[in-house]
C-alpha cells in the first residue's frame, strides 16, 4: 500500500475521532479471525481489500468508512490504513483476553444494544412506510392559507387583568405604547419597548397568537388577554404574506416528523405493555418514551 505525508498527516488525527464510533469500531471489519485468536468468522460480504494476519477487510467496510467521514479530505488509502491500524490493535486486544474486562463487556453491551435498536427502530419505520401523498397532506395541512401570513408586534406583559386594563386607559388616551412598554412590561422585551419582530402564528402560544391574527396593523388589544405568562396587552404594527417553501426543500423533514410520530406510538405501545421498574428514588419514568 502506498502512502503519503499528507495522508499520514491527516490520518493521525483520525485514530482519536473514531475511537468513540461504536458502531465502526465494533463491525468495521468484515473478518476471517486466524483460529490462533480462537474466534469465529463473522458473516459478511463483499470484495477484500486488505488481510491482517488473515483477518479480511472488505470493500463494504472501506465504504462505509468513506461514507460517515465523506467530505474530511481523507484519502482513501489513509482510510484502509486506519482499519489496518484498527485490526491490529482489534487482534492485540483479543490475545490479551481484554475482552473478558468488566468496562469491555460493559462497552460492548452497550454497542450491542445501540446497534439492536437502531435496527428495530429501521424494522418499524419499514413496516410503516410513509408515501408521497402522507407527506403533502402534512405539507398542506402546515401551509395553508393560515399558516401564510406572519406579524411583527409589540406587547406589554403584566401581572393582572387590572394593570393591562390600565394600560389599555393609557393608550385608549394616547399614550405611547413603547414607552408604556418600558415603563411597565415585566417581560424580557420590555426594554425594548414590547417588540417581539416578525413571528408565525405557530411561534407563539394559542391565545397570544389568536389575538395578534384579529387585530388590524396599528391596532392594540381592547381587552387584556392571559396566558401562562401574564396579561398581555398586543400592538399589531404590520402583516405581511408568505411564499410557501417549495414541496421538495421541506419533503425529508416532513418525513422525518411523521416517523417520529410513528415511532412515538409505537414506545408508547411498548411501555404500556412492560413490567418496568424504576429503582433509583431519583429517577422517575417519563410519561412518553
Amino acid at each position: 500500500m502506498k502512502s503519503s505525508n499528507q495522508n499520514n498527516s491527516s490520518i493521525r488525527y483520525l485514530l482519536p475521532l473514531l475511537a468513540g464510533v461504536s458502531l465502526l469500531l465494533f463491525v468495521g471489519c468484515e473478518q476471517t479471525t486466524p483460529s490462533s485468536l480462537g474466534l469465529a468468522p463473522l458473516p459478511g460480504s463483499g470484495k477484500p481489500v486488505a488481510r491482517v494476519n488473515g483477518a479480511v477487510i472488505t470493500e463494504d467496510s472501506l465504504e462505509l468508512l468513506e461514507r460517515t467521514y465523506r467530505g474530511a479530505n481523507f484519502t482513501r488509502e489513509g482510510l484502509l490504513g486506519e482499519l489496518i491500524k484498527r485490526e491490529l490493535l482489534y487482534q492485540e486486544a483479543v490475545q490479551k483476553n481484554l475482552l473478558e474486562h468488566a468496562a469491555v463487556v460493559r462497552q460492548l453491551d452497550t454497542a450491542r444494544r445501540s446497534i439492536l435498536s437502531k435496527a428495530a427502530v429501521e424494522d418499524i419505520f419499514a413496516n410503516a412506510p410513509l408515501s408521497l401523498e402522507d407527506i403533502q397532506k402534512v405539507y398542506d395541512a402546515t401551509y395553508s392559507a393560515d399558516g401564510s401570513s406572519e406579524y411583527k408586534a409589540r406587547h406589554i406583559l403584566l401581572k393582572t387583568r387590572e394593570q393591562a386594563l390600565e394600560i389599555i386607559g393609557e393608550l385608549q388616551k394616547g399614550g405611547d405604547f413603547q414607552g408604556l412598554a418600558n415603563d411597565h412590561s415585566t417581560g424580557p422585551s420590555g426594554p425594548g419597548g414590547g417588540d417581539l419582530g416578525w413571528f408565525g402564528p405557530s411561534q407563539m402560544v394559542g391565545g397570544f397568537a389568536d389575538a395578534v391574527v384579529a387585530l388590524q396593523n396599528g391596532e392594540f388589544s381592547g381587552e387584556p388577554i392571559q396566558t401562562q405568562f401574564g396579561w398581555h396587552v398586543i400592538l399589531r404594527e404590520d402583516s405581511r404574506n408568505l411564499t410557501p417553501p417549495a414541496f421538495d426543500s421541506v419533503k425529508d423533514k416532513i418525513k422525518s416528523q411523521l416517523q417520529r410520530k410513528i415511532l412515538d406510538t409505537h414506545l408508547q405501545k411498548l411501555q404500556k405493555n412492560a413490567t418496568i421498574e424504576i429503582v433509583a428514588e431519583t429517577v422517575q419514568l417519563p410519561a412518553n418514551p
